[in-house]
């Protein structure tokens, strides 16, 4: 008779994992400089952390506090030229220690930078995931700028597919494809964006964008000029 039929085994209680990282996050919160080992400041605020909570969450941090820099040596960091707004720095913290992201229309820039400066690719990954679910024809510019510079694959080929469909609504309500960026612009005529019109429109539309930068003293290269047409011929 066997008096104890369970098969042994590794078991894993997750509510311990939780405890832990919520003990954890509560002990930053309360700047518990006992158990704390790093401060890290964003203009005139302060947040206590743990390093090595840091440095296994982000590449960033591992490298900066792992011996390769100064502030291996240091117990405080200036993050203000790099993170510009505390709210920001705070929010990103709580991703390191909890896996939960407050994303809103007024954070998800300032955050889209700061997680891809940590290198933290789960919140990189959460905040793409916002930007698709927001994805409409009025802002599908501007977040194709934000996945073109952070270079979110996924997003960028939404964004790729909605503006090639729509093209005339932009051509013909026009303005906002005349203020993007010179490397956005030819980005969009070497993926094909101008499919659906005809060489003539595509012509028009890449002079007066031209014409847009020389009047508000922005400068473009002979070279990008090229380009543009280029992509117009082959419309």
């Amino acid at each position: 008779m066997r008096i104890f039929p369970a098969l042994g085994g590794l078991r894993t209680s997750e509510s311990h994992v939780k405890m832990l990282t919520r003990q954890l996050n509560q002990q930053r919160k309360d700047d518990d400089a006992d158990y704390c080992d790093i401060t890290l400041v964003c203009g005139s605020t302060s947040y206590l952390a743990h390093k090595a909570i840091l440095v296994a969450a982000s590449p960033y941090f591992e490298c900066l506090l792992g011996g390769q820099f100064a502030e291996s040596t240091q117990n405080e960091i200036d993050l203000s030229e790099s993170i510009g707004d505390p709210e920001t720095l705070e929010s990103v913290l709580e991703f390191i220690y909890t896996g939960k992201l407050l994303i809103h229309g007024n954070n998800f820039r300032d955050l889209l930078a700061a997680c891809t400066l940590f290198l933290l690719t789960n919140a990189t990954e959460l905040l793409s995931g916002y930007l698709k679910k927001s994805l409409v024809i009025a802002n599908c510019l501007e977040i194709f700028e934000l996945a073109f510079k952070y270079s979110l694959e996924d997003l960028l080929k939404l964004c790729l597919g909605t503006i090639r469909s729509r093209m005339h609504d932009y051509f013909r309500h026009g303005g906002k494809l005349l203020v993007v960026p010179p490397e956005i612009f030819v980005h969009l005529c070497e993926e094909n964006v101008f499919v659906h019109m005809n060489r003539r429109d595509t012509g028009v539309l890449i002079t007066e964008y031209i014409e847009n930068l020389k009047s508000v003293g922005s400068e473009i290269s002979e070279d990008i000029v090229k380009k543009l047409y280029q992509n117009c011929k082959g419309c």
